[in-house]
């Protein structure tokens, strides 16, 4: 469910994005327990999240989503792609992965070829994180 969007935020968020995409829509999502905000926003180009976090500072990237995030990815494991960041908002654009869960996508499979598909991409995405993304298995840069 989506949550009520303040007019100064998305004035923010808007004034920010309008530099590279013509913004259609911003909508506020639920967020976890942490003090990060989620926002769908829908452009001229495609669709995207917006993560509002603490201000932070470029040189040393240090936050723990951004090391993470890029640890993954170096290591083969599909993550959201980063396409934009600006540590002074604290604004993180990232790739938009869609509403749908695996459970409910599941639930829409009929032939039992497909389901293995996508049970087979599922482990593979589990044993690249297992062997290349464990204690000791490297650092993001």
């Amino acid at each position: 469910m989506a949550q009520i969007l303040k007019p100064e935020r998305q004035k923010e968020i808007s004034k920010w994005l309008g530099k590279s995409r013509v913004i259609e829509s911003i909508e506020q999502l639920p967020g976890d327990a942490s003090t990060r905000k989620y926002f769908r926003i829908e452009t001229s180009t495609g669709s995207f999240v917006l993560m509002k976090l603490d201000k932070f500072d470029k040189e040393k990237a240090d936050q723990p989503f951004l090391k993470v995030q890029r640890h993954l990815d170096q290591a083969g494991v599909r993550v959201p792609t980063i396409y934009d960041w600006d540590p002074k908002k604290g604004f993180i654009l990232l790739e938009y992965l869609g509403d749908t869960t695996l459970l409910h996508h599941l639930r829409k499979v009929d032939q039992a070829k497909e389901e293995r598909v996508i049970y087979e991409n599922v482990l593979k995405q589990l044993v690249l994180l297992h062997l290349n993304c464990g204690p000791g298995k490297g650092r993001a840069k």
